[in-house]
């Protein structure tokens, strides 16, 4: 089950004061020492709480607090890493309730740069066509359900005109790895031809350079890799992936390289070529029936 956006922004606080108990542990230094010791370069010694607060997550550090920690403890060349960490648990999610005033186009036109300035995207689905293969019938079935779940200001028209917009990228100057779901082939948004038509789409969109599609059949077994939310790695630097209520995205090193373990593991899991090609034709055909 998807940790909420508060959990996860939690955790990771928690594991950036975590790396800061472990620099002070190894500067031998008590917390309390720490905390007078911060008053030789700051001008005003910290309240010792405030160390135990930031050790334990319960307040996120500032850019000058990391600095000043480091150098009490020794270690100026840990502070750039760290304030990318900090950073990264600064922008972990964004929650949709501040974006419902502004409506769905707001949010469609928010990847625009970040697609724009991406060269490679690993993109996995469970259960949807990515956006930038969508038909226009198709999008408009999706996001027509997304504001009416999230009760958003009906710009329906708006949204869909900017999510068409952005397949500019399909120009032939980036590489695109997708990996679905044999589900995401048979969960229905429109009519039985909306369907088919948007598979269609996909089979065209997947003969063209510098993209490659693959299907994981419902019947592979889960090793190494299993099913999880759908997630797009950019350039191998960045992971967003959406919940109901918020989209979360990851730039800390270490959990990018997870996620792209986890890309890999389900890539390899996935039929491509001919055998993707039939598992697609078949669905087509499934919609047609009904």
């Amino acid at each position: 089950m998807a940790s909420s956006p508060s959990s996860s922004a939690n955790a990771a606080r928690k594991a950036l004061g975590n790396e800061l108990r472990r620099i002070r542990l190894a500067a031998d230094l008590s917390a309390a020492a720490l905390a007078q010791a911060t008053g030789a370069v700051c001008g005003r010694a910290w309240h010792r709480t405030k160390v135990s607060k930031l050790e334990h997550g319960v307040t996120a550090p500032t850019v000058e607090d990391i600095r000043v920690w480091c150098e009490v403890c020794g270690v100026p060349e840990r502070v750039e890493g760290l304030i990318e960490q900090r950073n990264a648990v600064a922008i972990a999610y964004i929650e949709y309730r501040g974006m419902k005033r502004a409506g769905m186009r707001r949010l469609q036109q928010s990847f625009v740069g970040l697609w724009q300035q991406t060269s490679q995207f690993s993109i996995y689905e469970p259960l949807v066509i990515p956006g930038v293969f969508q038909t226009e019938a198709y999008a408009r079935a999706i996001l027509s359900a997304v504001i009416e779940m999230g009760r958003l200001p009906d710009d329906l028209d708006a949204a869909v005109e900017v999510r068409i917009g952005r397949q500019s990228v399909l120009d032939g100057t980036r590489a695109f790895s997708v990996v679905l779901e044999e589900q995401a082939l048979y969960t229905r948004f429109g009519s039985g031809e909306v369907m088919a038509e948007q598979l269609e789409r996909l089979l065209a969109v997947g003969r063209m350079p510098g993209v490659s599609v693959g299907v994981i059949s419902a019947t592979a077994v889960r090793d190494p890799a299993w099913p999880v939310n759908g997630f797009w790695i950019y350039d191998g630097r960045t992971v967003i992936t959406e919940i109901p209520t918020a989209q979360i995205t990851v730039t800390h090193g270490p959990d990018v390289e997870t996620f792209s373990r986890l890309f890999s593991g389900l890539t390899r899991m996935a039929r491509t070529g001919a055998a993707a090609e039939a598992m697609i034709g078949t669905a087509i055909g499934v919609h047609r029936q009904k």
